[in-house]
């Protein structure tokens, strides 16, 4: 789980987003706060591909 938010945070700041705080859901999400918004992912990752998502996700929200 610390490995997923670690790499959660790096995506975001990568691409310009800085985390102000991570939350977990009940659902078994998390929720990164950042300055633009907020983006959910999902807490049990059953594969790859949550990466490109938070990433195609953080950079829509760094675009405006």
């Amino acid at each position: 789980m610390r490995r997923q938010l670690r790499d959660c945070r790096r995506i975001c700041e990568a691409e310009g987003l800085p985390v102000l705080g991570i939350k977990y859901r009940g659902s078994g999400h998390i929720a990164m706060h950042t300055p633009r918004g907020v983006i959910f992912c999902s807490a049990t990752p059953g594969d790859q591909r949550w990466r490109r998502q938070v990433a195609a996700i953080a950079r829509r929200l760094a675009r405006g």
